[in-house]
């Protein structure tokens, strides 16, 4: 798969990271969490499964805890009462 971001022989990687227009889109859509529509990105399955897509408090054997939805995992975390 060919996804031309930039020229290193020509520009610095600096340069090519802050101004790549190709960059800058992969980063807002990564940013969005609108990963699919990346030739790049699309299938690998690490990308975005830290994106928080929803947390609720709920009662887990008799305490309260957060429950933290994202694509990759679901994550708890005990509150202190």
């Amino acid at each position: 798969m060919n996804v031309p971001l930039g020229n290193i022989e020509k520009d610095s990687i600096k340069n090519i990271y802050n101004k790549s227009s190709e960059i800058i889109k992969y980063r807002n859509l990564h940013e969005r969490g609108n990963i699919k529509s990346l030739k790049l990105c699309a299938d690998y399955h690490v990308w975005g499964g830290d994106i928080i897509l929803d947390t609720k408090i709920i009662k887990l054997n008799g305490f309260q805890a957060e429950k933290i939805n994202c694509n990759g995992f679901q994550q708890f975390k005990k509150l202190d009462n």
